[in-house]
C-alpha cells in the first residue's frame, strides 16, 4: 500500500534527523496534533518521541482534553507530560497571543539539546498566516508566514522549531484521521468568530475556497517565493552588520548607516527577528532610529517609548530595554559575589573583560577566589582611586552611555578595590597585587 501524503512527509523529514535526535510533539488533543503524533509514533521507537499538553486553564474542558491526550499517549506507549500554565487576563485578541506566548515558553522549557519541537501546522495553516499577516500590513517576513524549520534561543540554549506537515494540505490530515480511524477533541472557541482567525478560517476561506480551488496550494507556493526574498534580505543583513555589535538589547548601526534608509530598516528587522526576540518594530520606531541616524551631535542620546520597550540612542548605537531590564540598569547599588557575576545580565553596553591572556586570567582567578565581590562604582570611588580624568576619557573613548557610566562594576576583595571591570587600560595597570 502506498504511504498517505502525511505518511510520506513524516517519513521524509525524519530522514533528516536520525538518532540521537528525540521529538517533542505540542499535543493538544486536537485533529491536527493527532494525526502528527499518531503517524510518528507508528515509525519511531518510544524512547525518541515524547508529547506535552499545555494546560492553560482557559476553558472549562481544559482537564477533560488533559485526560484525553494522557489516555491516547498510555495506550500508544508514548511519554506523555502535562504542563500548567498562567494566563493573565486581557482582552480577547490580546488574551490569544498571550496564551501562545505561555504554550511555547513552557514547551521550551521541555526541551533538551538533542530534542525538537513539533507542532502540527499544516498547508491551510499557512494560507491562514498569510492572510491575516497580509490584513496586519506586515512585511516581507510576515507575509512568508511560518518556516518549516526555525532556531529558538531560549535562556541561552539554541533548540530546533519544526512542522513536518506545513506543506500538507489541510484535506490530507483528515483523509488519515478517518483512514486510521482516530478520535479527537474539538475547542469550543476555535468556531468562535470573534477571533480573527477563525473569522477567516469559517467566513471567508469557503468563499476563497469556492472561487479558487486551489488556492491552499497557490498561497503556499507564493509563500515560498516570499520566503526565498526574505532569505536574500538576511543574507544582505547579515553582510551590512558584520563585526557589529548586536545582541538582545544592543545594536549597533555605526557601519550601516551610510548605506541608505532601506538597508537600515532590513538590519534592524533583522536582528529583531533574530536576536533581539522581544523587540517589536513599528513605523515609529524606525522613523525614530532614522532620524537619530541624522542627528549632528553624537553625545546626545534620545529616548523612544514604544511597543512596550524604552528605546534609547547613543552614538550609532541602538538599545532597547524592557521594563525588567530597566529597573536593572536602574539600580546603582548592585552588589554581588565575584564568582556570582554575569555581566551578560546587567545589560552593559561595552565588553567588561578585555586585555591580554594573562590579564583574562589574574581577572578570572580573582572574579572567583573566596572575599571577591563586584559592585557599582561610586563617585566617591573615582576620587579616592585617582581616576577622575581618565575613566571620564576612557568612557568617551569606548563610546559608553551615560545609564553605565554611573553604575560600572569594579572588583573588590577584602574591602579593597582591586580592578576596575572593562580596562579603562588594557593592563589591568589598577590591579593593587
Amino acid at each position: 500500500m502506498s504511504q498517505s501524503k502525511v505518511e510520506s512527509a513524516v517519513s521524509a523529514w525524519l530522514a533528516q534527523y536520525p538518532p540521537p535526535n528525540r521529538f517533542l510533539v505540542a499535543f493538544s488533543g486536537g485533529m491536527d496534533s493527532v494525526v502528527l503524533l499518531d503517524a510518528l509514533s507508528r515509525v519511531l521507537p518510544p524512547n525518541r518521541l515524547r508529547a506535552v499538553y499545555i494546560h492553560h486553564g482557559l476553558q472549562p474542558e481544559a482537564s477533560d482534553w488533559q485526560d484525553f491526550t494522557a489516555d491516547f499517549c498510555r495506550t500508544r506507549g508514548i511519554e506523555y507530560q502535562s504542563v500548567a500554565v498562567q494566563v493573565a487576563t486581557a482582552k480577547r485578541q490580546g488574551l490569544e497571543a498571550l496564551a501562545r506566548a505561555a504554550r511555547y515558553q513552557a514547551l521550551y522549557e521541555c526541551l533538551d539539546a538533542q530534542t525538537i519541537l513539533l507542532t502540527a501546522h499544516h498547508l491551510r495553516d499557512q494560507a491562514e498566516t498569510f492572510l491575516l499577516n497580509a490584513l496586519r500590513g506586515c512585511g516581507l517576513s510576515g507575509l512568508a508566514a511560518m518556516p518549516s524549520e526555525k532556531t529558538v534561543r531560549f535562556q541561552g540554549r539554541v533548540h530546533l522549531h519544526a512542522r513536518p506537515l506545513l506543506d500538507v494540505p489541510y484535506s490530507a490530515l483528515q483523509f488519515y484521521a478517518h483512514q486510521h480511524r482516530l478520535t479527537w477533541v474539538a475547542d469550543p472557541s476555535n468556531s468562535d468568530p470573534s477571533f480573527r482567525r477563525n473569522f477567516i478560517r469559517h467566513r471567508v476561506w469557503p468563499h476563497i475556497d469556492q472561487a479558487w480551488p486551489k488556492a491552499e496550494k497557490t498561497l503556499g507556493q507564493t509563500i515560498e517565493h516570499l520566503s526565498e526574498s526574505v532569505c536574500l534580505l538576511d543574507a544582505l543583513a547579515k553582510q551590512d552588520l558584520d563585526g557589529a555589535v548586536m545582541n538582545a538589547y544592543q545594536l549597533s548601526l555605526e557601519g550601516v548607516s551610510r548605506l541608505g534608509a532601506l538597508r537600515v530598516k532590513n538590519a534592524l528587522r533583522y536582528w529583531a527577528r533574530e536576536v533581539a526576540l522581544n523587540v517589536r518594530l513599528n513605523e515609529t520606531v524606525y522613523a525614530w532610529v532614522l532620524q537619530c541616524l541624522q542627528h549632528s551631535n553624537p553625545e546626545s542620546h534620545p529616548r523612544l517609548k514604544q511597543a512596550g520597550m524604552e528605546y534609547r540612542w547613543h552614538r550609532n548605537q541602538l538599545y532597547a530595554f524592557s521594563e525588567a531590564m530597566l529597573r536593572v540598569i536602574a539600580d546603582a547599588d548592585y552588589r554581588v559575589v565575584g564568582a556570582d557575576f554575569q555581566a551578560q545580565n546587567y545589560y552593559f553596553s561595552h565588553r567588561l573583560y578585555q586585555g591580554t591572556e594573562s590579564d583574562q586570567a589574574w581577572l578570572n582567578a580573582r572574579l572567583s577566589s573566596d572575599g571577591a565581590w563586584v559592585r557599582a562604582m561610586k563617585p566617591e570611588d573615582v576620587q579616592r582611586l585617582g581616576l577622575k580624568s581618565r575613566l571620564k576619557k576612557w568612557f568617551q573613548r569606548q563610546g559608553v552611555p551615560p545609564w553605565d557610566r554611573r553604575r560600572w562594576p569594579l572588583l573588590e576583595k577584602d574591602g579593597e578595590i582591586i580592578a576596575v571591570l572593562g580596562g579603562v587600560e588594557a593592563d589591568l595597570s589598577h590591579r593593587t597585587e
